[in-house]
């Protein structure tokens, strides 16, 4: 079993992301200290478990807000170990209503924010073979006018 990371903050579980973070550019995200995780949770932990402030299934690590994000939405970890800095975003998706796009990606703040991206085809994704391609000359050379049309479809 292979648990996906995650930290409980205020009674809700925000779980790991795949977004990530340039190292020399992690402090810039941070905003206030929110605590320490626990490192309590595994896969066998019982339900009392999830119970705990700051229970979390990463190990100990210092838990923070993120600058721009609702911390009910985005909590971000840091730590700097032999001069070298791990961030990380966790997301919680508890009791958001989804009607459209909007409802997931306004909260993202992808529009105007995207700094590099990578894509995969289907064929790549249908058999795990983790093939991603720059997808920098689409986004960024033509003035984000197909991201933009893309962002239009997913709202």
């Amino acid at each position: 079993m292979d648990m996906i990371g995650l930290i409980v903050y205020q009674g809700k579980v925000y779980t790991q992301t795949g977004t990530k973070i340039n190292p020399e550019n992690a402090e810039d995200f941070i905003d206030q200290k929110l605590g320490t995780t626990k490192g309590n949770i595994d896969e066998w932990s019982r339900q009392s478990a999830y119970a705990i402030e700051f229970a979390s299934a990463i190990g100990k690590c210092t838990v923070y807000s993120v600058k721009g994000y609702d911390k009910n939405f985005r909590i971000m970890t840091y730590e700097k170990i032999s001069g070298i800095a791990y961030a990380e975003f966790f997301e919680c998706f508890n009791g958001i209503t989804v009607k459209s796009g909007a409802d997931v990606f306004n909260n993202l703040k992808m529009k105007k924010n995207i700094k590099t991206a990578k894509y995969e085809i289907f064929q790549s994704w249908n058999y795990n073979n983790q093939q991603y391609k720059n997808a920098s000359y689409i986004f960024f050379k033509m003035k984000n006018e197909v991201f933009n049309s893309l962002w239009n479809e997913l709202k």
